[in-house]
C-alpha cells in the first residue's frame, strides 16, 4: 500500500479510519496505566473499609427514639381538625402519622362542615 491509497482509503472511510485511531489510544493508554489501575482499586477499597468502620462506631447500638403508639379519633371542623394535627406534629415529640381516616359527620346537630378524623400516630421519645 503507497501513502497515495492509504490518502483515498482515508478520505473514503473517515468514521472507520477515527473508530480505528481512538481505539488504538485506549488500548495503548490502559496497557500503560494498568499497573495504576490496580494500586487505585486498592486504595479505594481501604478507604471504603475505613468509611465502614467509623459508621459502624458511629451507630447506636439501640434505637435513637422508640415509638408510643396512640389511636385517636378526632371531630370538628376542618380547620379545627388540622389545627390539632400542626399542634400535634409541630408539639414536644416528634410525631408519626401512620394512617389516617377522613370522613364526613352525618346528622342535623353536626353542622354543614364536620368532619372525623380517626390516626394512627406514634410519638416519638428518647428510650
Amino acid at each position: 500500500m503507497s501513502g497515495s491509497d492509504v490518502i483515498i482509503f482515508v478520505k473514503k472511510r473517515p468514521v472507520v479510519v477515527v473508530c480505528a485511531v481512538i481505539a488504538l489510544v485506549c488500548l495503548g493508554v490502559l496497557y500503560f496505566r494498568w499497573d495504576e489501575i490496580d494500586a487505585s482499586k486498592a486504595a479505594y477499597d481501604e478507604a471504603f473499609k475505613a468509611d465502614q468502620e467509623i459508621l459502624a462506631i458511629g451507630r447506636p447500638s439501640k434505637a435513637l427514639y422508640i415509638g408510643v403508639p396512640y389511636n385517636v379519633t378526632v371531630q370538628g371542623s376542618f380547620p379545627h381538625v388540622m389545627d390539632f394535627m400542626r399542634r400535634l406534629e409541630s408539639g414536644r415529640h416528634f410525631a408519626r402519622f401512620n394512617t389516617l381516616s377522613f370522613s364526613k359527620i352525618a346528622g342535623a346537630d353536626a353542622g354543614g362542615d364536620a368532619l372525623s378524623v380517626a390516626m394512627n400516630v406514634e410519638l416519638l421519645g428518647t428510650p
